[in-house]
């Protein structure tokens, strides 16, 4: 995507990645894990035309 210039990555989490919710403490740090990723990558590649979703 990089020598292409071009690309789209699409991620899939949930909204305990964006709300914490008890009984599940292990299962929402992981989904935050992906929103956080996907959100600092998207940063890194924006100046190659490369768009992160979630």
């Amino acid at each position: 995507m990089i020598g292409k210039r071009s690309g789209v990555i699409i991620n899939v989490s949930s909204g305990a990645g964006k709300t914490a919710f008890p009984n599940i403490s292990a299962y929402c740090p992981s989904k935050f894990g992906v929103t956080a990723l996907t959100e600092s990558l998207a940063w890194e590649v924006a100046n190659y035309n490369i768009r992160m979703m979630e």
